[in-house]
């Protein structure tokens, strides 16, 4: 919820563009937008490895097992270098990821149906930009969009 705050409160025009579905031919059985935002957030979470950060912490997990597991795949050594020069990496990062959903639902021409395939793609480009290890959010977007 805390990332769907943020593209409110941060990006509102995207708020309203995406939340109102403005772009592009839509289907009659669009994506649940509050529903679609949480579940790219948990996608985020584990693409990037934090999901496993946070389970080990509760395993009692020392600093060193926790950097390694946020750090243990290609996409999240290129999410923790957006960190160093990102204040809020990760909503920035959700907020293109929520961006990338969009453009996917429209490019695949994608009914309430599709919904997990379409996810599934957007997974799959987020990971390819984190494991190209992008330097900005800014470079982020202009891999995804």
């Amino acid at each position: 919820m805390d990332c769907l705050l943020y593209l409110a409160t941060e990006a509102p025009a995207t708020w309203r563009r995406l939340l109102k579905k403005l772009d592009g031919e839509r289907s009659e059985w669009e994506y649940p937008f509050a529903v679609a935002g949480l579940n790219l957030a948990f996608m985020l979470l584990d693409v990037i490895g934090l999901h496993q950060h946070a389970a080990a912490a509760g395993r009692g997990g020392g600093a060193e097992r926790k950097a390694a597991i946020v750090t243990g795949t290609a996409a999240g050594r290129g999410f923790a270098g957006l960190t160093s020069c990102e204040p809020f990496a990760f909503e920035e990062l959700f907020v293109v990821t929520f961006e990338c959903l969009d453009r996917e639902w429209l490019q695949q021409r994608a009914s309430y149906m599709e919904f997990n395939s379409v996810v599934k793609a957007v997974r799959a480009s987020v990971e390819r930009a984190l494991g190209s290890q992008p330097k900005s959010i800014s470079a982020m977007r202009q891999t995804l969009l």
